[in-house]
């Protein structure tokens, strides 16, 4: 495993997971605490993007570890 300075933490798969943990945890307030390829489905939708690709919606399943914020640390979260 590399260390985390190593690792290439750039691409749209990087900002997706980014864009869906964050707002898991300062919006929603739980997280999927197992997030590997066997509980991610990529789930196509009808139509497509503004830039014209196919519409797809990430899909999480097996909610058997999840974790959960109080509101009170979606600020003091944001803030570290």
């Amino acid at each position: 495993m590399k260390p985390l300075a190593q690792l290439e933490l750039t691409g749209p798969k990087w900002r997706v997971n980014y864009w869906i943990l964050s707002e898991q945890i300062f919006e929603d307030g739980f997280f999927h605490a197992d997030p590997h390829p066997g509980n991610l489905f990529v789930t196509p939708l009808k139509g497509q993007t503004e830039d014209g690709k196919l519409a797809w919606q990430l899909t999480f399943v097996d909610f058997g570890m999840v974790g959960m914020y109080p509101k009170t640390c979606g600020p003091a979260c944001a803030r570290r």
